[in-house]
């Protein structure tokens, strides 16, 4: 098959600049793109696509192999990958759940812990660890070495296969994991790590495969300045708005959000201090949703659709994958979202 490149795993060649893996020196160890990418942090040719289902099949096949599927828990339901148990079955899988540090600190391991059950149950796999990470891994490196060891060892198990959706921090990881061989190439951007690749560590051989995107990834629809500004590194910080009667929320030039029969309705937005979020009287929203369209976050595509949310006295999480959420809790009458068709979001229990 050749030599790979360390950065993305693409196999090196010299014949076509335009495919992956091109360098002029084959006895290099980093293809043109990741050498520019690590030195000059150079983006214009981060536009390669690996389809889901190749790198779902391929990590698949491979056998006695220990799953470490990496999770970016501030993205929670967007890091969701459609029919997984189909691809591994029983296989045995550790779930990492990076960028906890996101979230607010007053949130308990153990309030964290049963706020992912609901996902960990809807995939539907055989999960033989649970483990939350902080800073890129800096924090929980030991104990997820340690949790690698004692499952490869007692399961007799030979490889382990990093996996998990783009921009989860996978590569990251396994740079602060292995500091001493690893030296894959990271970004802000979907589509860094281009083809399975083998890292030699103290524990045997890790794999680091290219992250799964999905089609319906928003961050495929947005320039790459917007993506890069989605990437918060530190805590988000909420806002709380207090709302009443009939209001709205627009969410730079994704969405806005209709709240009719508002009574001290209380809406805490949790998003990345780039996302500008803006309150105005519903029937000067949609003037002011059209005039957000110019801003970097707005989507070429204007096709638009309005969803009626359905509301719980309780209080319920609205959430936009990939860029963020709200925390929902009083009284109103009807809650509608408008958006493009690239913008997905759900609802969920209240988290925080």
């Amino acid at each position: 098959m050749g030599k790979q490149c360390k950065g993305c795993g693409a196999h090196l060649q010299n014949t076509d600049p335009m495919k992956a893996g091109y360098i002029t020196d084959l006895t290099k160890d980093f293809c043109v793109r990741c050498y520019r990418l690590n030195h000059y942090g150079d983006t214009k040719q981060l536009n390669l696509h690996v389809e889901a289902s190749s790198v779902l099949n391929e990590i698949s096949l491979m056998e006695k192999a220990l799953y470490v599927w990496v999770i970016d828990i501030f993205h929670l339901e967007a890091s969701q990958i459609p029919s997984l148990k189909r691809w591994l079955n029983e296989k045995p899988v550790i779930v990492i759940f990076t960028k906890r540090e996101l979230l607010p600190l007053t949130m308990s391991q153990s309030k964290l812990i049963r706020a992912v059950q609901p996902f960990l149950k809807q995939s539907q796999i055989n999960v033989v660890d649970v483990i939350i990470s902080s800073k890129m891994g800096k924090e929980g490196k030991d104990l997820i070495i340690k949790s690698i060891k004692r499952l490869k060892d007692s399961l007799k198990l030979e490889k382990v296969v990093f996996f998990g959706q783009t921009n989860a921090g996978k590569s990251t990881l396994l740079n602060t994991l292995f500091s001493e061989t690893s030296q894959l190439s990271v970004s802000a951007y979907p589509g860094t790590t281009l083809d399975l690749l083998k890292i030699d560590t103290s524990i045997g051989d890790v794999y680091d495969s290219p992250g799964i995107d999905l089609k319906d990834n928003i961050l495929n629809h947005l320039p790459l300045e917007a993506v890069k500004l989605l990437q918060p590194k530190r805590q988000i910080k909420p806002i709380t708005y207090q709302l009443m009667q009939n209001q709205s929320l627009i969410i730079a030039g994704l969405a806005k959000i209709d709240f009719l029969g508002a009574q001290q309705l209380s809406v805490t937005a949790y998003f990345p201090e780039s996302v500008e979020i803006h309150r105005t009287k519903v029937e000067n929203s949609t003037t002011q949703f059209e005039r957000a369209q110019e801003n970097l976050f707005s989507i070429a595509d204007k096709k638009l659709r309005t969803t009626q949310l359905k509301n719980n006295p309780e209080g319920f999480d609205l959430v936009i994958d990939h860029i963020g959420f709200f925390s929902i809790k009083g009284k109103v009458q009807n809650v509608s979202i408008t958006c493009s068709e690239h913008v997905s979001f759900s609802q969920r229990k209240v988290m925080i």
